[in-house]
């Protein structure tokens, strides 16, 4: 019978990505994972999704009452949105971002669809998060410096876990 069970991040982090692969029908191996500061390229295509993995705060009270037992952490991703498209006229972004299929505002929303409430699972079906995936803060769309035909924004994802310690160190 499936069950919540311990969990490394990087476990849920993969299947936060195989997650988004499936949504936007493409090869996981597209969405690369990334240290949080990390100077990506554009990589392929004129629609990129990164996964930037960042830091994670103890839930002290989980922590304080049951110890390694219960190691309850917020793990923090960065999903960065990051699309071309070239069809507007020079002074707007119109169709950038609200072109039904290659607009930057349908990846934010492909993106927010496949993970909010999302609950990770292994092959078994335990799930490997302590509450539900959210989607929090977006950033603004904005172009970038250098590349000024690409429109990036980035989700703020939570993902709540119990972190998988050796419980024979007690």
């Amino acid at each position: 019978m499936p069950t919540v069970r311990r969990a490394s991040a990087g476990e849920i982090v993969l299947i936060v990505r195989a997650t988004l692969a499936t949504a936007l029908s493409w090869q996981a191996d597209r969405i690369p994972i990334v240290a949080g500061d990390a100077e990506v390229p554009h990589l392929l295509g004129d629609r990129e999704v990164l996964i930037r993995v960042l830091g994670e705060r103890p839930d002290r009270q989980a922590i304080d009452g049951a110890g390694r037992a219960v190691n309850r952490r917020e793990r923090r991703i960065q999903v960065e949105c990051r699309t071309r498209l070239f069809l507007d006229v020079s002074h707007e972004d119109r169709l950038r971002l609200t072109h039904a299929s290659l607009g930057h505002l349908a990846l934010e929303d492909t993106v927010c669809d496949a993970l909010e409430s999302l609950l990770p699972a292994d092959d078994s079906q335990n799930v490997l998060v302590a509450g539900v995936v959210r989607c929090q803060d977006l950033s603004d769309p904005k172009a970038d410096h250098e590349a000024r035909e690409w429109v990036s924004s980035k989700w703020s994802v939570e993902l709540p876990y119990d972190r998988d310690l050796d419980l024979t160190r007690l």
